[in-house]
């Protein structure tokens, strides 16, 4: 869902920033999120790679998500 709401936005030509929070569990594949980010949304206006806050669910969570 939140793919083709993005895409929708995409092709109506508004501007979009794509964020990607780092963790232990996407950690090996963000050349794998890169690529399909230069596939899908060639003409993004923003892609930012983001470190972790250990809050809420990452916080209850910190051993399987947390990555230095």
């Amino acid at each position: 869902q939140a793919f083709n709401g993005l895409k929708n936005l995409y092709d109506e030509g508004q501007r979009i920033e794509l964020r990607v929070v780092v963790n232990k569990i996407n950690h090996k594949d963000l050349l794998n999120i890169a690529k399909k980010f230069v596939e899908y949304f060639p003409k993004v206006y923003r892609v930012n790679w983001m470190a972790m806050e250990v809050l809420g669910s990452a916080l209850v969570n910190k051993d399987k998500v947390w990555i230095n």
